[in-house]
């Protein structure tokens, strides 16, 4: 399997970071922070509802659990990532041979990580552990401290299960972690921990943020002008400036449910379902379809008037943009003035971007 090197990427504990490749944006409309829940018996299943996107059950009994456990030394297609199991804060893109849905997105590639999560986003960005996760437990965990620590992964065709045995945090060699992700073709999600030494609320988060649970993004582009200005004398033409762009992605976090104030322990598990089936998405998809039929003669009759205010849009945006190179290019050859000044004082140079204490580095591998 050959490995590609892909970009570096960092995360903020705690917080959401930003870079100039990816500016991740907390606007969470769906927060789903489960709180901790006292249970009558010690051997007990809890089942919330999100009432969202996702149903989640967490089994305390042990039998019931370790059900959801893969044996993966009994699989022959099972595969010990080598890199990962000796490295800090990196992470490889596994293809799938499957498609897995997630928030009703179809996806084909994960990407694991040695911080004891799963991201699953299409865009590999600097703040990976922000969002757009799979996170049995997120945290710092270093995989180099010891040759027992190792990062496992299977893909029987329906189900991909990724295990961290034996993962120590790091500067920690005392307390050993053992647990699972399993991401299945219908979009269930299951974590299940075999080992789990310390409560997760007494796990440092001071290097790496440390989270249980599932979260997802969308992403817009745009354009940002790179062209930096350090001497308004050396401006060459207008033209020049608009030639060079950079793309940025900006990912707004919509849903997240967090278990982290869970009294996840050994021999625990969670399972989550997708609240929408199979079934229920196709008579969805019909419904959908009888509705935009029943609407096409009414569009017909609305084109006429549609495509006059399509016109008028564009002729808008055109006398806007045209304005805006206008104003540009006066205050580029009118340095002194009020524009000049202004332009000069809030050019991309100056533009700032939050930093972020934990840098992973991306590997693709292609299967």
């Amino acid at each position: 399997m050959p490995v590609s090197t892909a970009s570096s990427y960092s995360s903020a504990s705690g917080h959401v970071a930003t870079s100039v490749a990816a500016n991740i944006t907390n606007e969470t409309e769906g927060l789903h922070d489960i709180n901790e829940y006292n249970t009558s018996s010690p051997n007990s299943t809890i089942s919330i509802d999100t009432h969202t996107y996702y149903n989640s059950t967490f089994y305390t009994d042990p039998k019931d659990a370790m059900k959801f456990w893969v044996d993966l030394s009994q699989h022959s297609k099972t595969i010990t990532n080598e890199m990962l199991s000796n490295s800090h804060r990196r992470a490889v893109t596994v293809h799938l041979n499957f498609t897995f849905p997630f928030y009703g997105h179809s996806l084909t590639n994960v990407t694991i990580a040695t911080g004891g999560f799963c991201f699953v986003g299409e865009t590999v960005h600097s703040s990976l552990a922000a969002t757009q996760y799979i996170a049995p437990l997120m945290a710092n965990f270093d995989t180099s401290m010891n040759k027992s620590s190792v990062i496992q992964y299977m893909d029987n065709g329906t189900a991909l299960v990724v295990q961290w045995n034996n993962v120590m945090l790091q500067n920690d060699t005392k307390h050993r972690f053992s647990f699972q992700a399993t991401m299945f073709n219908t979009g269930d999600i299951v974590f299940v921990y075999k080992d789990i030494p310390i409560q997760i609320s007494e796990i440092p988060d001071t290097q790496h943020p440390v989270k249980v649970g599932i979260s997802d993004a969308y992403v817009i582009e745009s354009s940002l002008l790179s062209k930096q200005l350090n001497d308004v004398n050396e401006i060459i033409t207008l033209y020049l400036l608009f030639l060079e762009f950079i793309r940025r992605k900006t990912i707004y976090e919509y849903h997240r449910i967090d278990f982290k104030k869970f009294k996840i322990s050994n021999r625990t598990a969670i399972y989550f379902t997708p609240l929408q089936t199979p079934n229920e998405h196709q008579k969805s998809e019909q419904h959908t379809s009888q509705q935009l039929h029943y609407k096409t003669d009414l569009n017909t009759e609305k084109k006429s008037s549609g495509d006059k205010a399509g016109l008028i849009s564009v002729l808008v945006v055109v006398a806007l943009a045209l304005g805006v190179s206008m104003w540009v290019y006066y205050a580029y050859k009118n340095p002194q003035s009020s524009s000049g000044q202004f332009l000069i004082k809030y050019r991309p140079s100056q533009w700032r971007w939050g930093g972020s204490e934990a840098r992973y580095t991306a590997a693709s591998i292609h299967m």
